[in-house]
C-alpha cells in the first residue's frame, strides 16, 4: 500500500491541487489509481479506494466499450510514443483490434474471445505480423487494469506458438544468391550495391545501413560502428534515433568486398552532405525506408528469382556463418542481438541442421578410429 505524491502544484495553503499515486495490492494483484486534491483528501481517497477493491466494488468501469478504452490508451499512451510507433498501433487498430472488439463491453470480453481472434489472424497473417497486433491489444488491457478501469486483463494465457525458423534453402537457394550476388556486383547503382552488401556481407538492418555516416566507416580497419538507426517515417521527432536494444550497437569487420562497394559508393556521391550521411537522396534526406526493399524487388522479379525481403538478407548472412560453422557468440554480435538466446531463438532450425552434421562427421570419424582398431 503506497500513497504517493505525483506533482508539486500544492501550495502552502493547500488550495492548489497536487496529483497524487494510490497503489494497493491484494493478493497478489495490484492495484493503481490517481487522485488531485491535499494530504488530507488523498488519504481519504487512498481509505476509499482500498474499501472498493475489499468490497469487490473495482470494475465498476468495465460496462465500457473496448473503442472508448482506446481513446484513452491513444491519449495517454499512444501519442506520446514514436513515430513509427504510433503508425503500427493505428494500423493494428484501425484494420484488426478496432473491427474486432470496439463494440464489446470490457467486462465481456473473455480470454476465449482473445484466443480466437489470436487464431483467426494465424490462419491470414505471418506469425511476427499477428505478435505485433497481439501485443497492441495486450497492451490496451493490461492498461485498462493498471489504471483501475477492470479488475483483471483478459489477456490471459493466450497461445500464439512459435514462429517457424527458415533454412537457408526455404528463403533462397545457394545458387539463387550466387545469382543475386553477381547481379548487384553489375548493378548499375553503387548506393543499392554497397547497400546489399552491407545487408549480406555484414547483417546490418536497413534503418542501420541507412544511418550510417562517415565517421562509421574505418576504411583503414575495415569496421563499421553502428550506433544509431533511422526510423520508418519522416515525421520523427529527431533523424537519428537509438539503435533496436542496447546490444545493437557494435564494432564488426566488415570483409573486403563489403569495403569495396561502399568506397565506390562514397567515390560515387556528387558530395558529402552536412549530416554526412552515405545513403542519401537530397538536402541531407536519407533515403526512404522503402527504397532499398523496391529495388531488391525490381531485380528478383526481373530475373525470375524467389522474392524475399531486404530483411531476408540479414538472415541469409546469419545462416551462411553458422552454416559454416561460425560459434554463436559471434554470430550474435555480429547481429546485435541482445542476447546468445535471441539468435538461438531466430536459428534454431539452422543450429540443428548443423549439429546432424556434426554428429554424421563423428560416425565417419568413429568408424575409422575402430578400423585403425
Amino acid at each position: 500500500m503506497a500513497l504517493t505524491k505525483r506533482t508539486n502544484l500544492e501550495d502552502k495553503s493547500g488550495r492548489k491541487p497536487a496529483k497524487w499515486r494510490i497503489r494497493v495490492t491484494r493478493n497478489g494483484h495490484k492495484y493503481e489509481t490517481t487522485f488531485f486534491g491535499n494530504k488530507k483528501e488523498a488519504e481519504q481517497a487512498e481509505k476509499d479506494f482500498i474499501y472498493q477493491i475489499d468490497k469487490g466494488m473495482m470494475g465498476s468501469s468495465e460496462n465500457m466499450l473496448f473503442k472508448d478504452l482506446y481513446k484513452k490508451v491513444q491519449r495517454e499512451y499512444i501519442d506520446k510514443l514514436k513515430a513509427n510507433s504510433r503508425i503500427t498501433y493505428r494500423n493494428s487498430y484501425d484494420n484488426h483490434i478496432g473491427p474486432a472488439f470496439d463494440d464489446m463491453k470490457l467486462c465481456d470480453i473473455k480470454p476465449i474471445d482473445i484466443q480466437e481472434f489470436a487464431t483467426d489472424l494465424l490462419e491470414e497473417y505471418k506469425y511476427n505480423t499477428v505478435r505485433v497486433i497481439m501485443s497492441k491489444l495486450n497492451t490496451c488491457l493490461s492498461l485498462a487494469e493498471k489504471w483501475g478501469i477492470i479488475s483483471n486483463s483478459p489477456y490471459k494465457h493466450i497461445e500464439l506458438g512459435q514462429a517457424e525458423s527458415k533454412s537457408l534453402d526455404e528463403l533462397m537457394s545457394l545458387d539463387n544468391i550466387q545469382t543475386l550476388i553477381k547481379l548487384y556486383e553489375n548493378d548499375k547503382w553503387p548506393l543499392h550495391r554497397a547497400a546489399f552488401f552491407l545487408a549480406v556481407g555484414c547483417g546490418l538492418r536497413n534503418s542501420e545501413i541507412r544511418a550510417l555516416t562517415l565517421k562509421d566507416i574505418d576504411f583503414n580497419l575495415n569496421t563499421i560502428t553502428v550506433d544509431k538507426q533511422i526510423g520508418l517515417y519522416d515525421d520523427e521527432k529527431d533523424l537519428f534515433t537509438s539503435t533496436k536494444t542496447s546490444g545493437s550497437k557494435r564494432k564488426i569487420y566488415a570483409p573486403e568486398f563489403v569495403m569495396k562497394a561502399i568506397k565506390e559508393h562514397i567515390d560515387s556521391m556528387p558530395a558529402i552532405p552536412i549530416n554526412a550521411l552515405i545513403f542519401t537522396i537530397s538536402k541531407n534526406k536519407p533515403i526512404n525506408s522503402h527504397t532499398l526493399s523496391n529495388h531488391l524487388r525490381e531485380v528478383l522479379i526481373a530475373n525470375d528469382l524467389p522474392l524475399i525481403r531486404f530483411h531476408d538478407l540479414r538472415h541469409i548472412h546469419a545462416t551462411l556463418m553458422i552454416n559454416n560453422n561460425m560459434d554463436i557468440a559471434t554470430v550474435s554480435k555480429r547481429l546485435g542481438h541482445k542476447s546468445i538466446a535471441t539468435t538461438l531463438k531466430f536459428y534454431t532450425h539452422t543450429v540443428e541442421e548443423r549439429d546432424k552434421r556434426v554428429a554424421t562427421e563423428f560416425d565417419d570419424i568413429y568408424s575409422k578410429i575402430k578400423k585403425k582398431g
